[in-house]
């Protein structure tokens, strides 16, 4: 696999709302169903129920590809949830850091 893959470095149960904010900051680029899946870590039922929540409200828009698989691609209303997104969970691992200095000095 090529590129940042966070399906390998995370292994543990997301939540939904983080879950949509990792599908939406890969599709930050238009992608097809299949490099989503592979790269974000979803089974098939996640991947389209995530496709189709996000499309309903407008985070998410898929192109037209003439015969060729479907893309998908955050729209700006979608990139405007993936910055939050990303704010606020740098502020909560900087939490976790600062409540829990010895795991912070092992990494």
């Amino acid at each position: 696999m090529k590129g940042h893959n966070m399906a390998a470095s995370r292994r543990v149960k997301r939540a939904r709302l983080e879950m949509i904010g990792d599908f939406l900051e890969f599709c930050r680029q238009p992608r097809i169903p299949q490099e989503i899946r592979e790269n974000v870590g979803l089974t098939v039922r996640d991947l389209h129920e995530t496709i189709v929540t996000t499309m309903a409200v407008g985070l998410l828009k898929a192109f037209d590809t003439k015969g060729l698989k479907p893309q998908y691609k955050t729209t700006d209303k979608g990139n405007t949830y993936v910055d939050l997104y990303l704010n606020l969970k740098t502020l909560l691992e900087t939490a976790d850091l600062a409540r829990n200095p010895i795991v912070a000095n092992q990494e």
